[in-house]
């Protein structure tokens, strides 16, 4: 039953990545290129995740470490993108978040290719593969931890603007509480999903939505 759901939960995850993608070719200059680099991103990750479950040859498998972790760095810049775009401070330059989020992005790969990682099956095979950092990095789980706790309590702080978009909010509030919850189960002991799978299936369909929002008609 849990191999059904994680295969439609990356199902989802790849049409809703697709789908943001072919929003941004519609969205305002200022939002496309950071959105598509995001999404096209995700979309490497998606597609690194699909091998992790099919393939049984471990060797390629190490060539996909930059693009398997890197929604440590998409979901922050999800979040960052859709809250500019619901709270519509036009005292904020994007570029400079478009410019911070590339650093970012460059900083991340730079540091994820000195990291040593391991591959081994799931717990359930019929899962596939999962690909771990070495030497139990639990402080990146915690940062991700924190991240996810901030966007939390910003998005339940602008609920009260009366002129903010009600829907997206909750959708961020969801994201969040959806990836916080994630991070903590394993932690707990329970282990229900390999993968981060849903809270990020929550964060691109924020984005989309948000996307959807400032399209051009």
């Amino acid at each position: 039953m849990i191999v059904y759901i994680y295969l439609i939960l990356l199902l989802l995850v790849l049409l809703s990545v697709l789908f943001g993608m072919n929003l941004c070719l519609k969205g305002p200059k200022k939002i496309r290129m950071l959105s598509g680099i995001v999404l096209m991103l995700l979309l490497l990750r998606c597609i690194s995740l699909f091998i992790m479950y099919i393939n049984n040859n471990i060797s390629y498998m190490y060539i996909m470490k930059p693009v398997y972790f890197v929604y440590l760095v998409c979901m922050p810049i999800c979040s960052v993108i859709s809250l500019y775009i619901l709270l519509r401070r036009d005292s904020i330059n994007f570029l400079h978040i478009t410019l911070a989020a590339l650093a970012f992005i460059v900083v991340y790969f730079l540091l994820i290719s000195k990291v040593n990682i391991y591959i081994t099956m799931i717990n359930d095979s019929a899962l596939g593969y999962t690909m771990n950092l070495n030497h139990n990095f639990w402080y990146i789980d915690i940062a991700y931890l924190l991240i996810n706790i901030f966007f939390l309590m910003l998005s339940i702080n602008a609920i009260n603007n009366l002129n903010i978009n009600k829907e997206g909010i909750a959708l961020i509030v969801f994201s969040a509480l959806s990836t916080i919850i994630a991070i903590i189960l394993p932690y707990l002991g329970i282990n229900i999903m390999p993968q981060y799978v849903w809270g990020e299936l929550m964060w691109i369909l924020t984005l989309d939505y948000c996307l959807n929002k400032v399209k051009k008609k």
